[in-house]
């Protein structure tokens, strides 16, 4: 509408006064019809050259297929070891958003192994004790300033 507009001899002042548009945007369209025939930009086109690119990401897609689980310094590793390619966690992380991965939740081995029957009964004992009589392992230093 815009460039129809402008062919039919209005100003961009008053195309973006008649259309309720900014200046600026007016502008900004005229100039990407005239360089390149339409009103939208590639997108493909647009911003920095991506560092990963198909045979990498395809890489990419292999590796976590076969180990789901790993983390991204582990990714990232196994793409400069096998491609040479350094790639920021940052960078990564957007590669796999746009692919589809997504971030699972996932229970630390600790905690998938954790028997909730066991920790009520630990917690039933150990209630049982004076609290006096304690010392958990990051409480058992001693500070040789104190007085008492």
């Amino acid at each position: 509408v815009v460039y129809q507009w402008y062919t039919l001899g209005c100003k961009t002042m008053q195309i973006a006064i008649d259309l309720d548009m900014l200046l600026r945007v007016v502008q900004q369209t005229l100039h990407c019809w005239n360089e390149i025939g339409d009103v939208l930009v590639d997108p493909k086109r647009v911003g920095r050259t991506p560092i990963l690119n198909d045979t990498h990401t395809q890489f990419l897609i292999a590796v976590l297929e076969q180990s789901p689980d790993l983390y991204l310094d582990e990714i990232a590793d196994e793409l400069d070891a096998v491609h040479g390619v350094e790639v920021s966690l940052a960078a990564l992380w957007q590669t796999m958003k746009r692919l589809g991965f997504r971030a699972k939740q996932q229970l630390s081995k600790a905690a998938s192994e954790r028997n909730e029957e066991m920790r009520l009964k630990y917690g039933f004992w150990i209630g049982a004790e004076s609290p006096d009589w304690l010392v958990f392992i990051d409480e058992s230093t001693v500070d040789l300033r104190t007085a008492y």
